[in-house]
């Protein structure tokens, strides 16, 4: 029977041969249950929260759970896969029923990860509340929190959940990727960490107070950081600044992405790093409509203008 047309036979059905005035029927909702169920037998509670995003869907599944499922293994996969999808998505009902209801005792492995990485800071407190010793707590939740800037439960982790020793090497570099100053302070300061060791993580993601802390903070050596990134967004003084600390690297990819995006630093680049100016310059200056870079270029050096250019 089509589909439409099953569930208008559950509707005449309900509506028209019922008796009233008698209450609940329990018995006849439940064969209403079995002529409607087309998809119990090869749903997993995991398929029924994903596709209807329905609690009541998913405790319909787990009712009749075939024998193949009952697998121990499988049935803690299910729980936590499920768990983590409502916890994604901020339902804390589905979280409290799969948590309490479908296997109460087996421990969740990244609820709270995906809680912390989603804002849902709701979800964690009921969790840190009730079930504290069947998630993990003071792991990495933290990162997932950082780098979406979910600034509320970083607060409350810092709080509550502060990072075990293996953990926290992983939330400074998320720290430094958000550039969520901080937070990096808090794990050099208080654990001892070494900030120079995601100076390249806050540059490359153009994270410049943190990068600038991080310099005056701690003794860096080693090779020249790339400034790409820089050039890329046009942050001059940024790199002004490690020139002057001689911490930068400028090479000719480094002029090219200052020209391909219109920053004029390209004449800083030039003049002051002494970087060559080359039809590659101009070429990428000129498709992207850059005028007042391929002006000053042309300018310059009027024999960058060649055919390739035009």
């Amino acid at each position: 029977m089509e589909p439409n047309l099953l569930l208008q036979t559950a509707r005449v059905a309900t509506r028209y041969c019922l008796p009233n005035g008698h209450g609940e029927l329990p018995h006849v909702m439940q064969l209403l249950d079995a002529y409607l169920d087309s998809f119990s037998a090869s749903w997993t509670i995991v398929t029924a929260y994903e596709r209807t995003k329905s609690l009541c869907c998913v405790q319909f599944v787990a009712a009749r759970e075939l024998a193949e499922v009952q697998d121990p293994f499988y049935k803690r996969w299910l729980l936590n896969r499920t768990a983590e999808d409502a916890a994604r998505g901020g339902d804390l009902p589905a979280v409290r029923w799969i948590m309490e209801s479908y296997l109460p005792v087996e421990t969740v492995d990244n609820v709270t990860d995906v809680a912390a990485a989603n804002g849902h800071l709701q979800i964690l407190q009921w969790l840190y509340d009730h079930h504290r010793q069947r998630v993990r707590f003071g792991g990495v939740e933290m990162c997932g929190a950082l780098e979406y800037k979910n600034e509320r439960v970083v607060r409350w982790l810092r709080c509550h959940a502060v990072p075990r020793v293996e953990c926290r090497n992983d939330v400074l570099r998320s720290a430094a990727k958000a550039g969520n100053l901080d937070v990096v302070q808090w794990m050099c300061e208080e654990f001892g960490l070494d900030g120079a060791a995601v100076l390249k993580v806050a540059v490359r993601c153009c994270q410049w107070e943190t990068a600038r802390w991080i310099i005056e903070r701690f003794s860096s050596t080693g090779p020249l950081l790339d400034m790409y990134f820089a050039a890329h967004h046009g942050v001059l003084s940024f790199m002004k600044y490690m020139a002057a600390r001689e911490l930068g690297g400028f090479y000719t990819g480094t002029l090219v992405v200052a020209a391909a995006y219109g920053h004029l630093d390209v004449k800083w680049l030039h003049q002051d790093r002494g970087l060559m100016l080359t039809v590659d310059v101009m070429k990428e200056a000129a498709q992207d409509g850059h005028l007042n870079v391929v002006k000053w270029l042309f300018e310059t050096s009027s024999d960058l203008c060649d055919s390739s250019v035009l």
